[in-house]
């Protein structure tokens, strides 16, 4: 097996599709088709499997790895190709000049999602219950949000922060 893209030059930022390519060759140097191969990238406390594989001939084979809602960290790419009557192949594409070994880096953000106020409009001195999901860019990481609250429609204009503490 050998692995060509990603290499360890790439770094991708959540949301990327990423491109992982390698090729299959026999004990005799030959190029192989017709083989099952699966690709799987491996982080700090994850392990995805990039699918579907695609052989596009000639001993290549692809797939694309949707990054949308991964965490950030360090990952390799692990190889595995089998077919029949050959020698089943696993290897594993790391870069020893970076971090732990690793082979690329993807940086992920905070997301919010699900916003909701109930009720959705009352008058001036109701009372409002604002939530809101908050996600982490990496599961060790410990983030927090500021809320923001305007009224530019009040005379004079309203605004209202909340800085959470830390811990």
């Amino acid at each position: 097996n050998n692995l060509s893209d990603p290499t360890s030059v790439a770094n991708f930022t959540e949301g990327d599709q990423v491109i992982v390519l390698g090729s299959v060759k026999d004990d005799c140097d030959a190029f192989q088709s017709g083989g099952v191969v699966s690709f799987n990238l491996t982080g700090d406390f994850v392990n995805y499997s990039c699918t579907p594989t695609s052989e596009l001939g000639g001993g290549f084979y692809r797939c694309t790895w949707d990054t949308n809602g991964l965490y950030s960290g360090w990952y390799n790419v692990t190889m595995n190709s089998t077919k029949s009557n050959h020698y089943a192949n696993l290897s594993t594409t790391s870069n020893s000049s970076n971090p732990g070994g690793n082979l690329f880096y993807l940086s992920a953000k905070s997301k919010f999602y699900n916003a909701t106020v109930v009720p959705p409009s009352e008058g001036w001195g109701s009372t409002f219950n604002f939530s809101v999901y908050h996600t982490a860019p990496h599961p060790n990481v410990v983030s927090t949000a500021r809320l923001n609250l305007s009224c530019t429609s009040c005379t004079p204009a309203v605004n209202y922060y909340f800085q959470p503490p830390d811990y």
